[in-house]
């Protein structure tokens, strides 16, 4: 069989149109310092412009113009949104090209593979890490993915690596020694089949399968290659068997795999340090990622800023999350989240905001303080810190996904003649009882988050800095286009901009500002208990670490992503019940 292609998909395919991500795109990150900010801003700004033209042309089925390697877009969208459908069109995108004494039936049975993808397997497994679809993975693991390994061992030679492949395109030969390698086995072909024998095991055994086969390899594999490319006095691993060079691209993807001990790091390092990026385009985000993994961040920022079309290349959309904030699935579907922060010193502040697949996960980030996680009620976190990094995890239930009323909420609303005020008509609903704040339609809950009333308890009376009770409706909604943190004062925005980690001992209104009207007179409305004279709101708040518990002057606290969040659904006019079991 001849290789026509080194690999088929292009590496920077940008798997959804510029209007789809728009609307699906469900990760934020801001971060103090601006070189990084614009790093960031300009890797992203490509997914929510409309305009753009360059994914289409990736997007194109005749379009092959470098050497290929997917899996950096595909971790981009798989951070942009894990539950949308473009992960699973990569996965079924031809990969293999069979002989041409293949069947007929064959065929039929399933659109051919491309060729020595060496990739596939790896994206299958980051698909099932991010998304938890347990059902397609493990029908691919069992049926696709054993013919595709199979499909390796019949290029494997007699020292146990694998050949390299016929044809290497111009634009992957950069950087390294391309005579040498195409005539025998190459350090480069053989990490990335390295990695997929662990990602073959990792998958198997995370489907509970039996991994024994791939891991017997991997181990195999790794001792065969440093065998034949750890030949270097200077801990460097050689482009091949015949070659004496030691490419900045060979010795990053070591770095990546697992090739390269941790204690020969500083070696690699220093090749980047002097040479930058001099490899292949498609291997800047294996460079740029080795960096992260050795220790040296702002080195990774760095070599990010020189880089000049972010449109071609996603990987700050999955490096950032990934390494910077060190956010990974532990388990499938983020049931299990793993926490390994690399920020550099310089970075004083950031946030991290991801769409799970049940849930959401939040990052806050002050050097002063530390990190602040959190996550939905039912999630896990395992958390690799650096030395003297303070890491606080919390479990919101505003950060899990919307459920149904119970038969006790329905029986409360009851009681409260939601009928008679709303019917099933969509309205809010706070429950001084669990500190919850739930938009609701009809049964169904559209929006839940933990918020907090007033520390004295509830009561109408001015003066009593005290939350009112009863039927209420929304007045006014201000702060459509707010940035988060803006200080708002006797209801009219300013200029201030609160961060986490400032202090202030002040009661700040920020973000967003729902302004309540009372409508039940004598009660919550007119007189000495009007609760729009009594400037009642729900907003967000600079004391968000008392969420959850009674903390207000009479105002309901929301954190300022969920008052944003639940902004959208809010309306003027709409009721809004306050309840409380004692009262």
């Amino acid at each position: 069989m001849r290789c026509t292609l080194f690999i088929v998909t292009l590496f920077c395919i940008v798997l959804i149109t510029p209007k789809q991500v728009q609307a699906q795109s469900k990760i934020h990150v801001v971060l103090s310092d601006p070189v990084a900010q614009y790093v960031w801003s300009e890797a992203y700004k490509p997914f929510v412009n409309p305009q753009n033209t360059y994914a289409k042309k990736f997007l194109s089925k005749d379009y092959n113009g470098f050497w290929p390697d997917p899996t950096t877009a595909f971790r981009a969208n798989l951070f942009l949104d894990p539950t949308n459908t473009y992960s699973l069109d990569m996965l079924n995108i031809v990969y293999f090209k069979e002989s041409s004494s293949a069947s007929p039936q064959k065929k039929k049975k399933r659109p051919p593979i491309a060729e020595y993808s060496l990739h596939w397997p790896v994206l299958l497994y980051e698909y099932y890490m991010y998304s938890g679809d347990e059902v397609v993975t493990r029908k691919m693991a069992t049926e696709i993915l054993p013919e595709v390994m199979e499909y390796f061992e019949d290029r494997m030679t007699r020292r146990g690596l694998l050949r390299s492949p016929a044809i290497w395109p111009e634009s992957l030969r950069l950087g390294i020694d391309f005579s040498a390698m195409a005539k025998t086995e190459d350090a480069i072909t053989n990490a990335f089949y390295y990695r997929t024998l662990i990602a073959s095991e990792f998958l198997y055994r995370q489907l509970g399968l039996d991994a024994t086969e791939w891991r017997t390899k991997a181990h195999d594999l790794k001792s065969e290659y440093h065998k034949a490319f750890g030949q270097d006095s200077r801990r460097l691993f050689v482009d091949s068997i015949d070659s004496t060079n030691t490419s900045i691209t060979t010795n990053a993807l070591a770095i990546c795999f697992g090739l390269t001990p941790e204690s020969a790091y500083p070696e690699t390092i220093e090749l980047i340090r002097r040479y930058g990026m001099k490899c292949a385009p498609s291997m800047i985000p294996y460079v740029v990622e080795a960096c992260f993994i050795a220790g040296e961040s702002q080195l990774a920022i760095d070599l990010l800023s020189f880089m000049h079309d972010y449109k071609q290349n996603p990987s700050p959309l999955y490096l950032f999350p990934q390494y910077l904030f060190g956010a990974t699935p532990d388990s499938a579907g983020w049931t299990t989240v793993g926490i390994t922060p690399r920020v550099p010193q310089y970075i004083t502040s950031g946030a991290l905001r991801i769409a799970l697949p049940d849930g959401k996960l939040r990052l806050d980030y002050v050097a002063t303080q530390g990190l602040h996680v959190t996550v939905p009620l039912e999630s896990r976190v395992l958390v690799d810190s650096l030395e003297g990094m303070n890491i606080v995890v919390k479990k919101y239930k505003s950060h899990s996904q919307e459920d149904t009323l119970t038969n006790e909420h329905l029986a409360t609303l009851a009681l409260a003649n939601r009928e008679e005020w709303s019917g099933d008509a969509t309205m809010i609903w706070v429950d001084v009882d669990t500190q919850m704040l739930r938009i609701i339609n009809g049964n169904s809950i559209l929006y839940q988050a933990r918020c907090a009333s007033a520390t004295n308890g509830v009561g109408s009376t001015m003066n009593s800095m005290q939350t009112p009770l009863g039927w209420h409706s929304v007045h006014t909604k201000l702060g459509d286009e707010a940035p988060w943190g803006q200080v708002f004062r006797s209801r009219i925005p300013t200029d201030e901009i609160w961060l986490p980690g400032k202090d202030t001992t002040e009661d700040l209104v920020l973000t967003r500002v729902i302004l309540l009207t009372g409508e039940e007179p004598g009660f919550n409305q007119g007189g000495n208990v009007d609760s729009l004279s009594r400037h009642i709101y729900i907003h967000g708040t600079n004391d968000e670490a008392k969420i959850g518990t009674p903390s207000s002057h009479g105002c309901i606290r929301m954190t300022n992503d969920d008052v944003i969040d639940a902004y959208q659904f809010i309306e003027p006019g709409m009721k809004v019940l306050i309840t409380a079991s004692n009262n």
